[in-house]
C-alpha cells in the first residue's frame, strides 16, 4: 500500500468529522504521456485539481502528492458486540439510531459475519461496532505492549488465511466456524486510547489474508433510514464517510456536509459463486440507492 496509489484510487477510511483522503492533498504533479510535468493546485485551479487528484492513474504517471497534515492526536476506540436488532431491525427504528451514534463519532465501522449466534439464525445474530472519538487523554498501552501485539495478529492471520481457504474448499463447515470466530472475538467489550495511526490501523497481517471483495457507496438520507435497508439486503461491512470534492471518487458530492455509507462484502478468495452473487447485490444498490 502506498500514498499514490490510495489517492489516485480516492480510498476513504471511516471518517465522518474529515473527509475523504484524497481530500487531504493541496497539490498532484502528473507526468503526461508527451513526458510533461503538469501541476494542479487546489488554490489555483480547483476544477481541474478535483479531476486530476482521483483519477485512476488515467492522466499519467503520479510524481507527487503534497498532503495537508496537523499535529499527531489520541483517539479512543470503542470496541462493543450489540444485536443486530439493536439497529437493523426495521429503518423507522435503526435509522435514527444509527444516525446519533454516527453523528456522535468521529468514525464509525461496522462489521458481521453471519451464523455467528446458537442455532444459526439471524434474528439472534450480534455485529461488531468500532467507534473512534478524539480525546485528550493518554494513551492506555505500552509500545511495546502495540508491537507484540501487531506481531500476534500476523501470527494469527497467517492461521486465518489456511483457516478460509479450507473454508472455501469446504463451504458446509462455514457457519461451525463463523460461529467459533465470532464467539472467540466478542467475548469483550473493549475500550483502547491509542495515537490516531494505531488507532486507524488497529489489524495487522490482513495482507497475509487475500480476499475478494465488493463495494459500493450511496449517500445517506436525511434519516438514515436508506442504511438500514441497504444493510438488510445482503449484511457485510459498513464505514460511514463525508463526502469528497473530487470528482471521480465515489463519494463525490457538492455537498460538503453529506454523509456516504459503504457497504463491503469480503470473502474468502476462491468462494465458488462470489462474482455472481456480488453482481446481484450491486444491481440492487445502484437501481436503489444510485450506489
Amino acid at each position: 500500500v502506498r500514498y499514490g496509489g490510495i489517492l489516485a484510487l480516492g480510498c476513504h477510511g471511516a471518517a465522518t468529522q474529515t473527509r475523504t483522503l484524497p481530500d487531504l492533498v493541496t497539490e498532484v504533479t502528473i507526468i503526461d504521456a508527451n513526458g510533461n510535468l503538469n501541476t494542479f493546485s487546489e488554490a489555483k485551479d480547483p476544477k481541474e485539481f478535483a479531476a486530476a487528484t482521483v483519477n485512476l492513474g488515467l492522466l499519467g504517471i503520479i510524481y507527487t502528492y503534497t498532503i495537508r497534515i496537523e499535529p499527531m492526536f489520541n483517539l479512543l476506540m470503542i470496541d462493543r458486540f450489540p444485536p443486530l436488532s439493536d439497529y437493523f431491525s426495521t429503518p423507522e427504528e435503526g435509522g435514527p439510531k444509527l444516525k446519533a451514534m454516527v453523528l456522535g463519532n468521529d468514525s464509525t465501522e461496522i462489521f458481521y459475519w453471519p451464523f455467528n449466534s446458537a442455532g444459526f439464525e439471524a434474528t439472534n445474530d450480534h455485529i461488531w461496532v468500532k467507534q473512534w472519538r478524539r480525546t485528550s487523554d493518554p494513551v492506555c498501552k505500552s509500545a511495546e505492549y502495540g508491537e507484540s501485539r501487531k506481531q500476534t495478529q500476523v501470527y494469527k492471520s497467517l492461521l486465518s488465511a489456511q483457516l478460509f481457504d479450507f473454508m472455501a474448499a469446504n463451504p458446509a463447515i462455514a457457519p461451525y466456524m463463523n460461529w467459533v470466530i465470532f464467539v472467540v472475538k466478542s467475548r469483550n467489550d473493549a475500550d483502547e486510547v491509542m495515537e490516531v495511526p494505531d488507532a486507524i490501523h488497529y489489524q495487522a497481517g490482513i495482507d497475509n489474508m487475500p480476499c475478494v471483495n465488493l463495494e459500493m457507496a450511496f449517500k445517506v438520507n436525511e434519516d438514515f433510514s436508506n442504511v438500514v435497508v441497504a444493510w438488510n439486503y445482503v449484511i457485510g461491512q459498513m464505514r460511514f464517510v463525508k463526502s469528497s470534492t473530487m470528482l471521480m471518487s465515489n463519494a463525490y458530492d457538492p455537498d460538503p456536509d453529506a454523509i456516504y455509507c459503504t457497504v463491503e462484502i469480503l470473502s474468502a478468495n476462491n468462494t465458488p459463486g462470489f462474482k455472481e452473487f456480488s453482481g446481484k447485490m450491486a444491481k440492487f444498490w445502484m437501481d436503489n440507492f444510485q450506489a
